[in-house]
């Protein structure tokens, strides 16, 4: 009969338990041929499995790998020899170390203000043994700079923190209108940061695009101008399809304009003009 159970040899990295036991006190004339140790997990102070064999060999010790960080264990005991198997050790219960926690579920989108959104997620369904207390929400932005050749698209991604703290949401701002991101949360708790979740892709709002530049106008013949511009810097998240050229009399109070859409790159070519008159011109870009 064995007359002790295992014992833990001190803790091993987590996941894992290493356990050592004393020989019986008596072999009965036939030496131990080789030991047994059977394990079953422990939940809320009962056992969820049967017991299942995960050791056997001469050894008086045995690290049990593979099993869940912070989490109670149940470990019996028993000694073979030619003469049979010994009665089972009483039992012993060990818990692995804790961890940092599982991956949170993916976060998700709660609403948008122009280009700015409004991002949430939730608690990770495991914690490991150590509550999580804040949360790491990071993005994957377009490195434009290094673009595929094949494709056009970015060929790698930057990431950036966008938070750090223990809310379940946030305002990420500042991003550029119509870009895609990638985003994705990790949990921490006392035993550090765990692994991040599945990214999610979130498509920034799009915009009215920027102001078009270096607006430049010129006589083409009597009554008659061209109005040129270069495009605007920022498109708002959609290509720029045409422009729309305001010419009016400066300084001519409430005149109506001359109104032109210009499909295109431009330029526009305005008629109807008074000899003589300064106008001006302002040109919009639309997508």
């Amino acid at each position: 009969q064995m007359e002790a159970p295992p014992s833990s040899r001190g803790a091993g990295p987590s996941f894992s338990i290493c356990l050592r036991w004393a020989p019986p006190g008596r072999d009965n004339g036939s030496r131990v041929q080789l030991y047994q140790v059977v394990m079953r997990r422990i939940a809320d102070g009962i056992p969820v499995e049967f017991f299942q064999v995960v050791y056997a060999g001469p050894e008086t010790w045995c690290l049990v790998q593979g099993l869940f960080p912070a989490t109670f264990y149940e470990f019996g005991l028993v000694a073979v020899s030619l003469l049979g198997t010994s009665a089972p050790s009483p039992t012993s219960i060990f818990s692995t170390a804790g961890a940092p926690p599982g991956p949170p579920p993916a976060p998700f989108l709660l609403g948008s203000e122009g280009p700015d959104i409004h991002v949430g997620w939730a608690l990770p369904d495991i914690c490991n043994g150590s509550p999580v207390s804040s949360f790491v929400l990071e993005s994957l932005l377009p490195n434009d700079d290094e673009l595929d050749e094949a494709t056009g698209q970015p060929s790698e991604w930057v990431p950036r923190l966008q938070y750090h703290g223990s809310g379940l949401s946030h305002w990420i701002r500042g991003l550029r209108p119509g870009i895609a991101v990638w985003l994705r949360v990790a949990g921490i708790n006392a035993h550090g940061q765990g692994s991040f979740s599945a990214p999610v892709n979130v498509l920034t709002p799009c915009a009215a695009p920027g102001k078009v530049l270096l607006v430049s106008a010129s006589a083409t013949g009597p009554g008659k101008a061209c109005v040129r511009w270069e495009a605007p810097v920022m498109h708002g998240g959609k290509p720029v399809t045409g422009y729309k050229v305001s010419v009016s009399r400066k300084g001519a109070g409430n005149n109506e304009p001359i109104l032109i859409c210009v499909d295109g790159p431009g330029p526009a070519f305005v008629e109807g003009l008074l000899a003589g008159t300064t106008y001006q011109a302002r040109v919009q870009a639309l997508n």
